[in-house]
Parts: C-alpha cells; structure tokens; sequence
C-alpha cells in the first residue's frame, strides 16, 4: 500500500517483519518486490526484478559506469541498499521507511548502501540473500 509519508517496513519486508527478528535484521531475499516497485514509482524509475538486469537502452543511460541521474531504471538490489542506507543512517524508525526526497538523494544512499553491505559493516540488515 502506497504511504505519503513512506513504505511501511512490513508491507516492505512482510515476512522478516512478522517474524519480528531479535536483531532486527532485513534479508534481501525476503524483500516483497512489488512494494519495492512503489519506491521506483515514487522517483520516475522503472523497477527490474533481476539479479543482474537486461539493461538494453540505446543510449546506454543504465550502464553501470554512467551516473544515477541519468540511468531510468533500478533494480531490487539497489532499493535494499537504499534500505539498508535508511536504516543505518537513522533516517526511519522500525516501522516506515521514507520516500527519497528526489532521485538524487536516492541514488547517493544507493551509493552507501552498497558500501556498508560489501564491507560488512551494515547492523541494519543481513547483506546475503
């Protein structure tokens, strides 16, 4: 469901959630890709369910090498590093994530996310599948 003032964890996570886990870790895995889908809505994105994406533009806007402004479409991945960013950061509380405030915004905490989980230092959530 479609929040103003962000994604609800639950409808995010629905199943590490209901399992309420005592670290209060989030596994990519258990992400629920529709309501991930909401957040590249929310920034003009087209959302790719894939682990490594066909990213077949012309213009090659979606390389990986070309920066975020201009790519037009996010991945799974890259939301749960959004996730984890958020979390880590403080930026919601156990129950709602925030919208991000413009794509920019997203794609740097995309940026961090994906530095804390590679390095491991992420308490918010598990970095494996």
């Amino acid at each position: 469901m479609d929040h103003p003032q962000g994604i609800l964890l639950a409808d995010l996570f629905p199943s590490a959630v209901a399992a309420s886990t005592s670290e209060g870790m989030l596994h990519y895995g258990h992400m629920h890709k529709n309501t991930a889908a909401q957040i590249a809505h929310h920034l003009g994105l087209d959302f790719i369910d894939q682990e490594t994406p066909e990213r077949s533009n012309v213009c090659l806007a979606n390389a990986e090498h070309v920066r975020p402004e201009y790519r037009t479409d996010v991945t799974a991945r890259e939301i749960f590093w959004y996730v984890v960013a958020v979390r880590e950061a403080g930026l919601s509380d156990r129950v709602r994530l925030p919208y991000p405030i413009s794509a920019e915004a997203f794609w740097a905490m995309v940026e961090r996310g994906n530095s804390l989980t590679a390095s491991g230092t992420s308490s918010a959530c598990n970095r494996q599948p």
